[in-house]
């Protein structure tokens, strides 16, 4: 295998599993978000 697609092939295989680690941190800061928006309304 070639030289350049070594790096494309490392660069997507990063994305893809950084969306599996991202994803649930982004839920939960949602709900503490949401949790706080709705805890200092009336």
């Amino acid at each position: 295998v070639e030289s350049p697609f070594i790096l494309i092939s490392q660069m997507t295989s990063i994305i893809y599993f950084s969306f599996f680690i991202i994803n649930p941190l982004l839920g939960w800061t949602e709900n503490k978000i949401m949790m706080y928006c709705s805890s200092s309304l009336p």
